[in-house]
């Protein structure tokens, strides 16, 4: 049997595209909602009880909010820079975290599950669907090209 010999791999254009644009969208997702639908105080209301959830799940760490806050940043920087550093690496770690981002997206359809909650408009519905229709889509890109053979037999 031939050896086989790693090639480069490079994200598709397509996968870039995707990212680019749903990166984009997601920047603006929050700035866009309160242009084209106003400040709703109850989002507030409702990210601070997912904060608080979340912050007291550090409480095994320490019982200071302060505290809490700096190992939550500390947890984003870890992700943040971990995903900088798989992308760096290149290969299929970049599919690795375009998956990762990809879910993120996905994750979105909370604010569609929201308005159907309340049988309302809820903040964010109409760009958290295009956002989450996208993730799929990027998701299933990322799949397929996962599937594709990285390497090639050496002539």
């Amino acid at each position: 049997m031939p050896p086989k010999i790693k090639i480069n791999f490079m994200l598709t254009n397509r996968i870039q595209k995707l990212f680019l644009l749903t990166a984009i969208l997601e920047i603006t997702h929050m700035p866009l909602e309160l242009t084209l639908f106003g400040l709703n105080h109850q989002v507030y209301q409702d990210a601070k009880i997912v904060f608080d959830s979340i912050q007291s799940k550090f409480s095994v760490f320490s019982q200071n909010s302060d505290e809490a806050f700096i190992f939550m940043t500390g947890l984003f920087g870890l992700l943040w820079l971990g995903t900088i550093y798989l992308s760096l690496r290149g290969g299929k770690w970049q599919l690795g975290v375009v998956a990762f981002f990809s879910l993120l997206f996905i994750s979105e359809i909370h604010h569609l599950v929201r308005s159907v909650i309340i049988w309302e408009y809820y903040p964010g519905t109409i760009v958290g669907l295009i956002l989450s229709v996208l993730g799929i889509i990027l998701l299933k890109e990322v799949i397929k090209e996962f599937a594709a053979p990285y390497f090639a037999k050496a002539s």
